[in-house]
């Protein structure tokens, strides 16, 4: 999908069509109204693929993930969704599994 010389409020809403599995579950994950305009939103988007190297890992790996004792929920869940964001071919069954 092109989008040139389309206003920003456009382009925003076309963006998620063009996404599917690890970016569309990166766009769904924003906030609601957290972003201003389409080039906030390209620089999020760039920011949370461009620069850094995807290892893809198998949906089984999500099960090693641990929480340690000495580590808050907000910490084990912001490491394990980061973590989430590696495996090929997510299944919402078996990352509920693993958290659980």
């Amino acid at each position: 999908m092109t989008l040139h010389g389309v206003p920003g409020k456009i382009a925003c809403r076309a963006f998620p069509l063009t996404l599917k599995g690890l970016a569309h579950s990166w766009f769904g994950s924003l906030a609601p109204k957290s972003v201003d305009n389409f080039g906030e939103l390209a620089k999020l988007f760039l920011t949370q693929f461009m620069s850094s190297q995807w290892r893809q890992h198998p949906a089984a790996y999500l099960l090693t993930i641990k929480q340690t004792e000495d580590e808050s929920l907000k910490s084990y869940l912001a490491r394990f969704n980061k973590e989430r964001m590696t495996i090929d071919n997510q299944d919402e069954k078996i990352t509920l599994t693993a958290l659980l």
